[in-house]
């Protein structure tokens, strides 16, 4: 089966496709707005030893509007409202993904995110 480089997510109650840019510049981007390797980053993810700001680079990086160097105020001050209106750590599960999209690619069938699903198991 062919793997994906994106994530299909319910995001403060929309469906968004996250997806990392897989170029140079976009990766320098995200490193050093989090201030890590996206390995190093997914693995925090992984094991809960992320930050906020890696969660927002994430997030940012890898929204269909834009990316780190193109989003809109609009669009940041949307995802910061629903981090904080949700709780972030809600989405670390999906940052993880979207590094794990971009770094080996995912079955299509775990390419999903629903908010749904994460309230239903509090």
């Amino acid at each position: 089966m062919t793997k994906v480089n994106y994530v299909r997510a319910t995001f403060g109650g929309k469906e968004v496709e996250f997806r990392l840019k897989r170029d140079d510049f976009h990766i320098r981007l995200l490193e050093a707005a989090a201030h890590a390797g996206i390995y190093e980053m997914m693995r925090a993810f992984l094991t809960g030893t992320w930050r906020i700001d890696q969660l927002k680079a994430v997030l940012y990086g890898s929204h269909p509007n834009g990316g780190l160097g193109g989003l809109s105020s609009v669009t940041r001050d949307v995802i910061d409202r629903v981090l904080v209106d949700s709780g972030a750590g809600v989405y670390a599960v999906l940052a993880a993904k979207i590094l794990e999209a971009h770094l080996f690619g995912l079955d299509p069938s775990e390419a999903v995110f629903h908010e749904a699903q994460i309230d239903e198991a509090a």
